[in-house]
């Protein structure tokens, strides 16, 4: 790693200084073990370091894969694969456009620059030669030929099944129980999670038919969830929250995946600031591992804040002007700690929805 790093840079300290981060050690259960290898996992910078180490491989393949048109041609009629690359991270996918013999020569002449230059093991397991009508699976989508209604061969993008199991344990966690939460921080949650899921997906192609997947089941499950919430029979949850093909309450809608449409990737160029040159700009990714299931610090309080902003009609409680719903606060008219019971000081009758800057004010006891 520093001997790749000093080819571009000649400041000794922060050579020194990531030397220091990479045998700085971790700690395990209070433990501090010093590491001779790798970079510590979940460091800051670890993933930097990691696109910088992997460069070296980018480097290599690019003189495989930088062919002119006319030298790709030649190579087809030789009988000579050519071959694209591609890398996130450190997941790669190499297409050959040649026999199996020679994607698994490549297998194994990347097996073995890894292991000479990078002192890197490919995973055999996860490396696998298959041919494209089978498809393979890269970022979550999985990519394959067929085809098309014009008779051409044409490459698909589909959100494989797996991923639709995965975006439904999410949503059956956050629907499972928890029934002391609010409707309005649970139909948020669920919008997140949608949200992020369906437009990671917005790309692939024809994703209607796994949206509908995805939206029948959360939509009973949500309704169930209602039921045991309120102990109301299905009829009855489909009068007080039903709101077209969805649920919702006077503040907050839960959005269905199949309000996302398809969209084709837009590949866009920009220049980096840095160096001047052109490069990528991609859409912003959501990251879905961060799961927020609708649990709040005090239960039931965002319902308790759309009840009291109606009974409000949308005033704040202490300048009197109007205030938005999301930007709006709860608060307790008189404080929370001074009641014995804390159900009676979160009753309405002591709420009121405030401006932000109304809020500090009184707490700080600059009001006049």
């Amino acid at each position: 790693m520093l001997r790749f790093l000093r080819r571009r840079i000649r400041d000794k300290k922060l050579l020194k200084l990531v030397w220091m981060f990479l045998r700085s050690g971790v700690m395990e259960e209070g433990t501090v073990r010093n590491t001779t290898i790798g970079t510590p996992q979940g460091g800051i910078i670890s993933p930097l370091l990691a696109n910088i180490y992997l460069h070296e491989l980018d480097r290599y393949m690019e003189r495989r894969t930088k062919r002119s048109h006319w030298k790709r041609n030649d190579n087809r009629k030789k009988g000579i694969a050519n071959f694209l690359y591609t890398r996130y991270a450190d997941d790669f996918v190499v297409l050959c456009c040649g026999t199996k013999h020679q994607a698994e020569a490549m297998k194994q002449e990347l097996s073995q620059f890894l292991a000479n230059e990078l002192r890197l093991e490919l995973a055999m397991d996860k490396t696998k030669v298959t041919h494209i009508q089978d498809g393979f699976t890269f970022l979550g989508f999985h990519v394959s030929s067929g085809i098309g209604s014009t008779g051409k061969i044409i490459v698909r993008v589909r959100i494989p099944g797996e991923a639709v199991k995965r975006a439904q344990a999410k949503t059956d966690i956050m629907l499972k129980a928890q029934t002391e939460m609010s409707v309005n921080s649970k139909i948020l949650a669920l919008n997140s999670v949608i949200r992020g899921w369906c437009q990671y997906y917005q790309y692939a192609t024809i994703p209607i038919f796994m949206f509908k997947k995805l939206e029948y089941r959360v939509f009973w499950d949500t309704a169930h969830w209602l039921g045991k919430k309120f102990k109301l029979q299905m009829p009855e949850v489909m009068r007080r929250y039903r709101q077209g093909n969805t649920f919702g309450t006077s503040t907050t809608q839960l959005v269905l995946p199949t309000k996302y449409k398809n969209k084709r990737l837009q590949f866009r160029l920009a220049t980096n600031p840095y160096t001047g040159n052109t490069v990528p700009e991609y859409e912003e990714v959501v990251d879905l591992d961060q799961l927020w299931t609708g649990i709040e610090n005090r239960p039931g309080s965002l319902d308790r804040k759309e009840e009291v902003y109606r009974r409000d009609g949308g005033k704040c409680g202490i300048c009197g002007e109007d205030v938005d719903w999301e930007g709006g606060e709860l608060d307790h008219r008189t404080s929370r700690y001074t009641f014995r019971d804390k159900k009676e000081a979160d009753r309405k009758k002591n709420l009121w929805i405030v401006h932000p800057e109304c809020h500090r004010q009184k707490t700080y006891g600059q009001l006049a």
